[in-house]
């Protein structure tokens, strides 16, 4: 069998003089194993395997190493429920299997004859789980790209908006009870460099040693607009404080009541700017009318100029119109914005 994932190294034992020098570091090896600083897998042949109860060429995982008054012992790991080792110290053998051996190692012959193999998960303990996604290459393009997972606790399985704090890793502990967690797929991509950027393929895997479900998202907001705007030295106005924020690019958002979806439902809208990684930025709504809104994009400092990617989605219909700058009107006396960098 392979073993797939990792760099793997071969030792064939064919003669004494190969078998000695493998003797000299099996401990070291088997020590490591025992660590999980590495996977040891050992196989045989056809002949030998039948003798014994193996499956000829398949690699049994060493999972423990025991020398107990110079008796050498291996405990591996059988996947196959429909054979069962019966050599030397197997569950069949009421010889080797001594009370004090069997007293050292804490096993039980009787029980272990009974034993279907059958892994069970009764406990209310955690279960460990790991997530695994692979990247598609089908290009040179794909190479350049960067790819990388985010999970996030306590959003009840539901649709989550990236922030600028990821967490850093996907094996965690799911506590007993049902868990429902979100995982996001990230991709940083050279656009600058790559022209014809194009999708990228990927494969995502879960592992748990529970039973689980993992299911796409659907989204809360499947209308969705983008703009693409520019500050310029006319409507780089700046925060608040400055008397030109007004000049700030502004838009007028229309909405429909929310008796045209449901009289029980909400109308949700979602705002996402996107400028200048080294800018200081901000979208601000401003509610007017029944209806109607005023959306101000702004930088922190007055004056600075740059693209900007204006995103506005919701559960329903809505209009979007630009604001010409002598269309707009002061909106308020005095408010408090923070403002963060963009990823953009």
């Amino acid at each position: 069998s392979d073993i797939a994932g990792r760099a793997a190294k071969e030792d064939k034992i064919g003669n004494k003089e190969k078998a000695l020098e493998l003797y000299t570091k099996a401990a070291e090896i088997f020590l490591k194993a025992i660590k999980g600083d590495v996977l040891v897998t050992i196989s045989t042949g056809d002949d030998e395997a039948d003798d014994v109860g193996l499956v000829p060429t398949h690699a049994y995982a060493v999972l423990d190493a025991r020398e107990i008054n110079g008796l050498q012992l291996l405990q591996v790991k059988n996947p196959w429920s429909m054979k069962r080792w019966t050599g030397p110290y197997s569950h069949l053998d009421a010889i080797n299997w001594t009370p004090e051996l069997m007293s050292l190692l804490k096993y039980d012959r009787l029980q272990a004859i009974d034993n279907d193999d059958e892994i069970k998960n009764d406990t209310e303990k955690y279960s460990e789980t790991r997530i695994l996604l692979s990247k598609h290459i089908m290009t040179t393009w794909d190479i350049r790209d960067y790819i990388t997972l985010h999970l996030y606790d306590n959003s009840e399985g539901k649709k989550v908006y990236y922030p600028d704090n990821p967490c850093k890793t996907l094996r965690f502990n799911a506590p007993p009870g049902i868990s429902r967690y979100t995982i996001v797929v990230d991709i940083d991509q050279e656009v600058d460099k790559n022209p014809e950027m194009k999708s990228l393929e990927f494969t995502l895997k879960c592992y748990c040693e529970s039973q689980f479900k993992l299911t796409e998202i659907q989204t809360n907001y499947p209308i969705e607009q983008q703009v693409d705007g520019k500050w310029t030295t006319q409507t780089a106005g700046g925060n608040p404080s400055k008397i030109t924020y007004l000049n700030n690019p502004q838009y007028r958002l229309s909405i429909t009541p929310p008796s045209c979806i449901s009289p029980m439902e909400k109308i949700r809208i979602q705002l996402i700017l996107k400028g200048p990684n080294e800018y200081a930025i901000h979208v601000k709504l401003v509610r007017g009318n029944a209806g109607d809104y005023t959306i101000v994009i702004s930088t922190f400092e007055a004056g600075l100029v740059g693209d900007y990617v204006l995103t506005v989605a919701s559960n329903d219909k809505f209009n979007l119109n630009s604001i010409p700058l002598e269309g707009a009107v002061s909106l308020y006396d005095k408010v408090y914005i923070t403002y963060r960098c963009s990823d953009y």
